[in-house]
């Protein structure tokens, strides 16, 4: 029978490998877009043919459009200024949002994820719907407040950014949530968890079975 730091720890990689896959992505997106200028000026050192020239004029074009459209914008206030800003409610807002000011945008799908293990976390947990239901809430909660309070503090300025400072918080969320949970277990439980008591049951029936071979053998 897992015990509960398995499951927070099962469900956290799982998110924590999305949040890798991203970045893995983003890195190859800059290496992308820092070679295309080197790409355009071996172009134009070719020769003075028009058609080469007309080519290297449009990679550098690209190069430079390849930031917007990755979705990075910059403010102009730097990563400790949107910090900063972002322990203030207007400046949180301004954070989550890109200066959008529209909480709602893609909210459905931040929360998604987190919902989802908090509905996982809820069906495997043992116990009475009291243990599953503060289990799924604290992993659904926890998650989803770290992911807001993540993005919404950091304020990333590029779509990629934004989901790894989502995935990132919502990882941590997910612990905080999940030991808050067994701590509201154990003390309706009488102290242990529904995960504790399988265990100690388990245990428990181990030990007679050796017993019962010890026994049996005439030992």
């Amino acid at each position: 029978m897992p015990i509960p730091l398995v499951t927070a720890a099962g469900a956290g990689l799982m998110k924590l490998g999305a949040a890798i896959k991203g970045g893995t992505a983003l890195k190859a997106a800059a290496g992308f877009g820092a070679g295309l200028p080197k790409a355009a000026g071996a172009a134009g050192m070719i020769g003075g043919m028009p058609g080469i020239a007309k080519a290297a004029t449009a990679v550098k074009t690209a190069a430079k459009d390849v930031p917007q459209m990755a979705g990075m914008v910059d403010d102009g206030v730097g990563i400790l200024g949107r910090i900063k800003r972002g322990f203030s409610p207007k400046g949180f807002v301004e954070n989550y949002t890109g200066g959008t000011g529209n909480m709602t945008d893609n909210l459905g799908m931040a929360l998604a994820p987190d919902l989802m293990f908090g509905g996982l976390t809820m069906a495997m947990t043992p116990g009475d719907l009291g243990d599953r239901t503060i289990a799924g809430l604290g992993s659904a909660v926890g998650g989803a407040g770290g992911g807001l309070l993540a993005r919404g503090i950091l304020g990333p300025r590029s779509n990629m950014g934004m989901m790894m400072a989502e995935m990132g918080g919502s990882v941590a969320g997910d612990a905080v949530g999940m030991g808050a949970a067994n701590a509201m277990m154990r003390a309706k439980g009488g102290g242990q968890t529904p995960y504790e008591k399988e265990s100690e049951k388990q245990m428990e029936e181990l030990r007679q079975q050796i017993i019962n071979e010890y026994i049996r053998n005439g030992q």
